[in-house]
């Protein structure tokens, strides 16, 4: 086993050793989604879901893009509050196509809002989610 020193970048996610704890994010994975779903220059969202949004079962294609929850998915590791909206997409996995692919982007743009927010694990233990 060799020492590697400190842990600073893990499957996607980035770590930084403060005076106060250690912060995490994955400013440059979420950039990347961005990048690949066409949505880096998109203006922002102040919240991820849309307040009072229902996503009804109807028939469509079974054609979904699931690349796009997964990812969404992932980033939940250091974007907690957007687990709900993903959730509520995931339920709705094979119905309402259009619905699901609406409120993925303004997750999406809500992520784009908030790049610079962090998790800190604080060594008083008390974590938080804040802004750079």
């Amino acid at each position: 086993m060799t020492n590697l020193g400190l842990l600073s970048y893990f499957l996607g996610m980035e770590f930084v050793t403060r005076s106060d704890g250690i912060s995490m994010h994955q400013k440059r994975y979420a950039i990347d989604i961005l990048k690949r779903f066409h949505m880096l220059d998109c203006n922002f969202a102040q919240t991820p879901i849309a307040c009072g949004t229902k996503l009804e079962k109807e028939e469509s294609d079974k054609s979904t893009d699931a690349t796009l929850l997964l990812a969404l998915r992932f980033l939940c590791g250091s974007k907690p509050n957007i687990a709900y909206g993903v959730g509520l997409i995931s339920r709705f996995m094979d119905h309402s196509r259009l619905a699901r692919l609406l409120e993925a982007k303004r997750i999406l743009k809500y992520v784009k809002g908030t790049l610079d927010y962090r998790l800190l694990f604080s060594k008083h233990g008390r974590n938080v989610f804040n802004e750079k």
